[in-house]
């Protein structure tokens, strides 16, 4: 199943079956469940630290349960409070009561950030409660990056995931805020985001660091995630 390739935009992509169809049938027990057994999971494959992007916050009651799943788990994690499909969603204002009820500590093992794609009144809330904001980038699919790196919005507080079919203008931005980006190379070539940008990211002085990104596609085991990227330096002749 494609994600953003030009070819398979139709009713059969990510976005349009999982986020559009299934989220809506997902109970806040459901929400619970998955992020307790995929943290146990990644614990078991020696992932004991991650920044989780849940997009299931259909109402209030879904994002508490994501936090209490994540927290009964017992592992270091950063929750990026995101949007859920929906008229009960609270996104993006809830952040303000996650903050309050659950984020008072900057010391504990479960810290907040909010998932926003680049929009400025967006990001400005996250900042408000001193949340990092933690953004897809696909292109131009998710929002104008370089439009909000023109506006001076960007800051070290940003962290950016994916990052594939990025121009010139896009990279330069980046590195003059220090971006901070994630590479999930085993995902991006099998959901055709585009060739993930490892060298790219090097060539401009970016250090990227892995991730996984939708287990139920790939393993959540990061030997295999490097080994991709090791495969993958090595066919392109770096």
């Amino acid at each position: 199943m494609g994600y953003w390739a030009p070819e398979v935009r139709g009713p059969a992509n990510y976005m349009a079956t999982i986020s559009g169809r299934f989220h809506a049938g997902y109970l806040p027990e459901d929400a619970y469940i998955s992020e307790l057994v995929a943290s146990l999971n990644q614990i078991n494959a020696g992932v004991t630290t991650t920044v989780d992007t849940s997009q299931v916050s259909l109402t209030p009651a879904h994002t508490d349960a994501c936090i209490s799943g994540l927290r009964e788990s017992g592992r270091r994690a950063v929750f990026a409070y995101a949007a859920g499909a929906g008229p009960a969603s609270q996104f993006p204002r809830d952040i303000v009561r996650l903050r309050k009820q659950y984020f008072s500590s900057s010391d504990q093992l479960l810290t907040l950030a909010m998932n926003a794609q680049p929009d400025e009144e967006q990001w400005k809330l996250a900042r408000s409660v001193g949340a990092p904001i933690v953004s897809h980038i696909v292109g131009g699919g998710f929002g104008d990056l370089a439009g909000v790196g023109k506006a001076g919005l960007m800051g070290p507080d940003n962290e950016y995931i994916h990052c594939t079919q990025l121009s010139e203008d896009h990279l330069e931005a980046d590195c003059r805020y220090g971006r901070q980006g994630f590479a999930g190379p085993a995902i991006e070539m099998q959901m055709r985001h585009g060739m993930p940008p490892l060298q790219t990211a090097l060539d401009h002085g970016i250090r990227p660091s892995l991730s996984v990104d939708v287990e139920c596609n790939m393993t959540a085991d990061m030997f295999s995630i490097m080994r991709t990227a090791f495969t993958l330096q090595r066919g392109a002749g770096e």
